[in-house]
């Protein structure tokens, strides 16, 4: 760029202003409107890799943003223009859509400091329920004086700056915004629009029960598994609460259905929330569903994407993370915390001559891995 006279200063964009942390994207994920006429907005932040805890690799490119699980709440008026966030695909397809181009590829979790790829997070299956089964009609609860209140853009990606204005349209999806209790104007529900026969629709007993029983609905509670899930969080907490963790092992196996998997992630997100208060000390948690791989060997990707947040070949993959377990170094600027590593299905890693447990189940013997693995097994009887 050329210099600027003497005395002057290059005036910075808006998509510098970003990538230096002076400026910040959100995806805009609803809108709502307060007595006072003031328009607010729900927005899921994105973050540059720099604040991640891994840092800036040199496999980021310079306009990639990471999506994360934070959301927040922000004043219409405080938002500057809107930018575009794509995925690799439409990243690539990109020709002349302007300066505030960004890529977007995973999703970075700011509690357990891992990263997932949005493609996985996409595919899988929507299992929460609004506890109010009660039909709506959004006609009877929004009165409004004008049309320009309720119109607003649809976006694909509705990717805004903390900084970036909504356009506005004609083609809107008007939606009911009940918040704290109370009904004040719009909210478009995530990205999607929601038919009409199925947001006014009250399910039958008969069709509450079938979701009920679907396997992909999670329960509220889990029956008599306060023992267990006890054990498994004293377990944990042991491991790391030590500041001389040395790495540990679990294994918990039982007949398919019994809530194997359930009792940890329960006993995960009860410690997420001790450390949301400050009682427990930093931790990333990492699951693995061995379902999910494509041959055993596959894990080492697996765990090395979420750690780093880049994809490597599973031998490449193997060897950085015994270079971080044995040799202590470091995957980027991760901090030396404990790792909480949940391995569903253990079954489905056996191999030929078990190499690929071998390895996993070696490195928490590493001094100072502060790796703490918990295995699941399907246990199945036969007569």
């Amino acid at each position: 760029r050329p210099k600027p006279p003497v005395g002057k200063k290059i005036k910075r964009t808006a998509k510098e202003k970003l990538l230096d942390s002076d400026l910040w994207a959100a995806r805009i994920e609803s809108l709502r409107r307060e007595p006072d006429g003031a328009f607010w907005a729900k927005v899921r932040w994105y973050t540059i890799p720099e604040e991640t805890a891994a840092g800036r690799q040199p496999h980021n490119l310079r306009r990639e943003l990471y999506r994360t699980n934070a959301l927040g709440d922000i004043e219409m008026e405080s938002i500057v223009r809107h930018c575009f966030v794509m995925s690799p695909k439409e990243y690539r397809d990109a020709t002349n859509d302007g300066d505030d181009v960004f890529y977007c590829e995973y999703e970075y979790d700011v509690h357990w400091h891992n990263f997932k790829r949005l493609a996985d997070i996409d595919d899988e299956p929507e299992t929460k329920e609004d506890p109010s089964d009660e039909p709506y009609n959004a006609a009877n609860d929004y009165n409004s004086d004008t049309d320009e209140d309720s119109e607003y853009d649809e976006e694909d990606e509705p990717a805004a700056r903390c900084s970036a204005r909504k356009n506005q349209s004609n083609e809107k999806i008007l939606a009911a915004n009940s918040w704290k209790g109370r009904i004040y104007g719009l909210q478009k529900i995530g990205i999607r629009k929601i038919p009409e026969h199925v947001r006014c629709h009250q399910k039958t007993a008969l069709e509450k029960a079938k979701a009920t029983l679907l396997l992909a609905t999670l329960p509220k509670s889990l029956p008599c598994r306060d023992k267990e899930m006890e054990e498994i969080s004293t377990f944990v907490k042991d491991a790391i609460c030590n500041d001389h963790c040395l790495g540990r092992c679990l294994y918990i196996h039982g007949v398919p259905g019994t809530g194997k998997t359930m009792s940890v992630l329960a006993v995960m997100r009860r410690l997420r929330s001790e450390f949301d208060s400050g009682a427990l000390r930093p931790y990333c948690f990492i699951e693995i569903n061995g379902l999910k791989l494509a041959s055993p060997e596959n894990i080492y990707k697996v765990i090395y994407e979420q750690l780093s947040g880049h994809r490597v070949g599973w031998k490449k993959a193997l060897h950085y993370l015994t270079e971080h377990f044995s040799d202590g170094k470091k995957i980027g600027k991760q901090a030396n915390q404990p790792i909480v590593l949940l391995i569903d299905e253990l079954d489905l890693l056996l191999t030929r001559n078990q190499s690929v447990l071998y390895n996993i189940l070696d490195w928490p013997t590493k001094p100072n891995s502060n790796l703490v693995i918990i295995g699941t097994y399907k246990l199945f009887l036969g007569f």
